[in-house]
């Protein structure tokens, strides 16, 4: 069996079985052009860090490639070199473990493993602590105050770490405890302790570390490949794992051909928010389909998303004469919806309730949202977008001068050490649609020129609330989600121009003025899609000339502007004016369309 490498713990199960053993006929997708591009990127951002590394440390010990590189390494850890770049690990042929960190740093009796990653891994946390150090002393460790690991940054890189942790400690050449770091956009050295007991997982009663957990995931995968292995000598033996639906589906090689199996089963998993530790939940019930979750009753979900357990025992046990209100007199709303449904005894209730749906109570999927989850397969299954249950009407009035509204940073968040060089606006004056409107900058992306940019947005924006007052009315701005929001409040704060406008009046104009239309549309529609722009947009015929590109492929971009490329300016005002006139589009769609839309409530199978 070919050994497994760092991301394998951290991959899709049926990824790692299907590299081992493709799936008949069916082929790996190529590298698009943007997970390419970041790739590249990335792989600059490395070289550029290993470069800055050997040149602060000249004693450090640089790996020569070639195949005599692992003996270089092994050489270099014998004779206790401080700082090795470049390494090449052995395979470690009897535990299945092959690759080799970026850096390793010399610490006490042994090493620790050092990464290198493009994106950021920290954000902005009051309470906590992160341990970092610098390139120029990378072991010398100190306490960052008002930061923490990023959630979704913390497995992958922690995996990564801990396999290498691994592979030292197979030859001989680790101490203490498990951790290690990683260099992210920052440039600063990022530590993990991998030895902490700090994870929940559903296979241990007790919190377990970092460690052990990519010991239990590595292993499993270790036992996926081998039985895929196995499988190559024997077709007929069923798979070890099936494909289900996740985030990384989004990247992997073998999407296409798990996507195909997905929607002929109408796998459970293709539910919006789906998440995988719902999993077991679903199928112990019998729900394998979205079709099976669209079958369930509402009102009994209503029932078991508003009452614990002890509740919930509470009503059943109760006298069929027994009034809901004495049962229920904590839970108004639901006596309300139940007395609308002509409900208002135990008895009343007892022959409503649906034995399928009522298994869900104390699960995940049968939390808050369990109605909605309902709905939103009968959605699926109708084909067609449905009004939200209980919304009649569309809460969107229309103004003298809309303006729809979009931005892009420098990163894919301000915790990556992102700026926003680009406002674009798409004004709309009694129904006509005038032309798209940048305002951006290629410079250095300092706090000033990032300020000067939103100022000239800002200012821009005051002309507009003149001249709507002018034809009689005033302006309202739409944008999809709160990014514009949290961006514009953060330059406010940071106060690097003097004609900036206070927080206080910045919010004022907020609350006066912007809509978040991606909230508009989760309170009036359901489709059974996603809620991000794209999604929506291209559910109602809504067209990027760019593709579906995504925001790294923007970020890559945006450095080629800043280079002086021409070309990726013009990229950059057509992918931002796509998402601005997608925003339009749906304003303009729920104000065509919402009032034809069909009732949920009104869905038969």
């Amino acid at each position: 069996m070919k050994p497994l490498g760092p991301r394998a713990a951290s991959s899709c199960a049926v990824r790692v079985q299907y590299d081992v053993l493709p799936p008949a006929a069916a082929e790996r997708s190529e590298v698009s052009t943007t997970a390419q591009g970041h790739l590249d990127a990335a792989a600059d951002y490395r070289t550029d860090i290993l470069a800055q590394l050997a040149r602060l440390h000249p004693s450090a010990t640089v790996v020569q490639p070639g195949p005599d590189a692992e003996a270089q390494t092994l050489a270099a850890l014998e004779s206790g070199a401080e700082l090795i770049l470049y390494p090449r690990l052995p395979i470690d042929a009897a535990n299945g473990r092959m690759g080799s960190p970026r850096i390793l740093l010399r610490e006490a009796a042994g090493y620790v493993p050092v990464e290198i990653q493009l994106h950021g891994v920290t954000q902005s946390h009051a309470k906590k602590t992160v341990r970092v150090s610098t390139l120029a002393a990378p072991a010398e460790l100190v306490d960052r105050a008002g930061a923490t690991w990023k959630a979704d940054r913390v497995i992958q890189n922690a995996f990564a770490l801990a396999h290498y942790w691994r592979a030292l400690e197979a030859l001989g050449f680790v101490s203490g405890a498990p951790r290690g770091a990683v260099i992210d956009r920052s440039g600063d050295l990022v530590w993990l302790d991998l030895a902490a007991p700090t994870e929940k997982v559903g296979w241990s009663a007790d919190p377990v570390s970092l460690q052990e957990s990519y010991d239990h995931e590595f292993g499993f995968r270790i036992e996926v490949a081998a039985h895929a292995t196995a499988r190559a000598g024997d077709p007929t033996s069923p798979r070890r794992v099936l494909p289900m639906a996740v985030p990384e589906c989004e990247r992997c090689p073998w999407s296409a051909t798990c996507s195909a199996e997905l929607l002929d089963d109408d796998h459970i998993s293709l539910l919006p928010s789906f998440k995988a530790d719902w999993f077991e939940a679903f199928t112990a019930r019998g729900v394998l389909r979205r079709a099976d979750l669209a079958a369930l009753d509402p009102l009994t979900a209503s029932v078991v998303s508003a009452l614990t357990g002890p509740m919930l025992a509470k009503v059943q046990s109760a006298t069929g004469e027994t009034p809901l209100a004495e049962l229920l007199d904590k839970r108004p709303e639901l006596l309300v919806e139940l007395a609308s449904l002509g409900c208002t005894t135990a008895g009343d209730l007892h022959g409503r309730l649906h034995a399928e749906t009522l298994a869900f109570s104390g699960t995940g999927p049968g939390g808050a949202s369990f109605v909605k989850h309902i709905d939103t397969a009968r959605a699926i299954g109708a084909g067609v977008p449905h009004k939200q249950r209980g919304v009649a009407t569309l809460d969107l009035s229309p103004a003298v001068i809309e303006i729809d509204v979009d931005m892009e940073s420098s990163a894919s968040s301000v915790s990556e050490n992102g700026r926003v060089y680009l406002w674009g606006a798409l004004p709309v004056v009694r129904g006509v649609v005038e032309d798209y409107r940048p305002f951006d900058t290629y410079a250095e992306l300092t706090a000033l020129a990032e300020a000067e940019v939103f100022l000239r947005f800002w200012t821009w924006l005051a002309e507009q609330r003149e001249r709507a007052a002018a034809l009689g009315g005033a302006i309202r701005v739409y944008y999809w989600t709160n990014a514009e929001i949290r961006e514009m409040r953060r330059i406010v704060n940071a106060a690097a121009h003097p004609d900036l406008p206070s927080l206080d009046d910045l919010n004022a104009v907020i609350d006066a003025e912007w809509i978040d239309l991606a909230v508009v549309w989760d309170r009036h529609v359901l489709t059974g899609h996603g809620r991000s722009l794209k999604n929506v947009g291209k559910a109602i015929g809504a067209s990027w000339d760019e593709g579906d590109t995504g925001g790294d492929f923007s970020m890559l971009q945006h450095g080629k502007a800043v280079a002086g490329d021409q070309s990726a300016i013009e990229w950059l005002h057509r992918y931002n004016g796509d998402d601005v006139r997608a925003t339009y589009e749906v304003r303009s769609w729920l104000r065509e369309h919402f009032d034809s839309l069909p009732r949920i409530e009104d869905w038969t199978p």
